[in-house]
């Protein structure tokens, strides 16, 4: 017989997916890689324009203020007062951001452009003092050209810094740009690369495929022809191809050897047919020896001819006990000849055990009380003979004898609750059974009749003819015993036994 192949630790398909996983993740790392500088780069570029265009808003922002002022000190309008105020104040919050933003070496022109802006704000507070106080509008006007004057001042202070940052940025914009291709070129090689990688596993995985299978359907096609002498194909792999290929390789090894086992197979299935059949009728003989031998203990037929003569002595001598107890033992010796070839009613085989416990009762006197109760309506039934007897010899020797205070014995047998059977019930509440022998009783098949008068082959015999669970034993020790046989309607006829003798 040829070893076993191991189960498959790796599938084409588990191939295909850890590929396009490998060229998924080289891809998304390179990607992934080009994607972050470029957004580096990227926030790089934009913080140098956003900064440009602080720096020119910052110069729209005073001309605007500017202009306000202007239009408060030719008309008086409060409006344009306030806003100047918001305009100025807006100035100021850029000129605080900037100086966080750009690098120190512009923080002197900032420095200078806010104390011009003060200077322009304490201009504006003298002119407004003027207007307020009513003076002539000659001086207004002067300090008007003055205060645009000072605007001039502070939008070419804004322009001066704004050219200085560009100049400071624009070599470091080019090379930013520069950097930018770069990244983005790098970013289209990482696509071209991974579709490279997926097209080479593609086809190093469709050829690692196809080749075998070529390989594999040129020697199907020589041992479909009939040639069995193939040489066996190579595939080092443990995947679903690699158990066809090992499962050909042995198909045809184990093809040159069927045609020789054949026929030896065929003359071991002969033998072992003969032997089965033998084992058979040795099995079908062992179940009639063993009831046999069950009956044997008690069948004697010179006995039971001795035992009438005895009971006709005993009526003669006016012994009724004597001649009742002999009587009691010639019935049972007739239901001992009588049972040898034919099951018997329920009610002869509950008469048995009424006999053997009335002679029991003579022996253990007041030790032993028993009782028997049989539903006329399952009086009929027909089951093999000392299917009962045996447990209750079992339950008076075994329970009721080594109890020093005796005890009882219950027999009763009732229809079951799905009235398809007949429940015979066995109760003793002598010393019970021991859970070890309990246990050998319920689990095998006893050929030593002197353990529990044999009741495990009794139950073994019950067994194969209605199936199992037939027999039920429960015990608790020093408590008592209950055997409970169930004995289907169906054997009233009898056929189902007779086909078991």
């Amino acid at each position: 017989m040829s070893m076993k192949r191991p189960r498959s630790k790796s599938t084409i398909k588990s191939q295909l997916i850890i590929s396009f996983l490998l060229v998924i993740s080289i891809f998304l790392s390179v990607y992934t890689f080009a994607f972050i500088l470029l957004k580096r780069t990227y926030g790089e570029i934009i913080e140098f324009q956003i900064n440009q265009n602080d720096l020119n808003n910052l110069s729209i922002i005073m001309d605007s203020g500017a202009t306000e002022i202007d239009n408060f000190l030719i008309s008086g309008n409060q409006t344009y007062f306030k806003n100047s105020e918001t305009i100025f104040a807006n100035f100021q919050s850029e000129l605080k951001s900037l100086k966080n933003k750009l690098p120190t070496i512009f923080l002197y022109q900032l420095k200078d452009i806010a104390n011009m802006e003060e200077t322009y704000k304490e201009f504006t507070t003298i002119a407004i003092s003027d207007l307020q106080k009513g003076i002539d509008r000659i001086y207004i006007n002067r300090k008007r050209q003055e205060l645009y004057r000072l605007n001039g001042y502070i939008k070419a202070e804004c322009g001066n810094l704004l050219s200085l940052y560009l100049n400071h940025t624009k070599e470091k914009i080019i090379i930013l740009r520069k950097i930018l291709e770069i990244y983005e070129n790098l970013a289209y090689f990482a696509i071209l690369l991974s579709g490279f990688i997926a097209a080479y596993i593609a086809l190093r995985i469709a050829n690692g495929i196809a080749e075998p299978l070529h390989q594999l359907s040129e020697r199907a096609l020589l041992v479909s022809a009939g040639n069995l002498d193939v040489s066996p194909l190579e595939y080092s792999k443990n995947d679903e191809l690699g158990n066809l290929v090992h499962s050909f390789n042995t198909m045809t090894l184990e093809l040159r050897n069927l045609i020789q086992d054949v026929k030896d197979k065929a003359i071991l299935e002969i033998k072992l047919k003969e032997e089965k059949i033998k084992i058979t009728e040795i099995q079908n003989s062992l179940q009639k020896t063993e009831l046999e031998l069950l009956q044997s203990r008690i069948n004697p037929h010179f006995l039971f001819n001795a035992l009438s003569a005895v009971t006709s002595l005993a009526r003669s001598e006016s012994a009724p006990n004597t001649r009742e107890a002999v009587e009691s033992i010639a019935q049972i010796m007739r239901y001992t000849i009588s049972s040898k070839k034919q099951p018997n009613k329920l009610e002869e085989e509950i008469e048995l055990v009424k006999n053997y416990l009335y002679l029991q009762g003579l022996r253990f006197g007041k030790r032993l009380r028993w009782s028997v109760d049989l539903d006329e309506d399952s009086s009929d039934i027909l089951i093999p003979p000392f299917s009962i007897q045996p447990f209750v010899e079992n339950a008076v020797i075994h329970g009721i004898e080594p109890k020093e205070t005796g005890g009882t014995v219950q027999v009763y047998c009732t229809p079951s609750l799905s009235k398809d059977a007949v429940e015979i019930v066995i109760r003793d509440d002598g010393v019970g059974i021991e859970e070890n022998i309990l246990t050998k009783i319920m689990s095998t098949y006893q050929n030593d009749k002197s353990n529990h008068l044999g009741i495990a082959n009794v139950r073994k015999r019950l067994e194969m003819l209605y199936g199992e669970n037939t027999v039920k034993i429960e015990s608790i020790v020093n408590k008592g015993t209950s055997i409970k046989i169930t004995i289907p309607y169906r054997s009233s006829s009898g056929n189902f036994l007779e086909s078991h003798q």
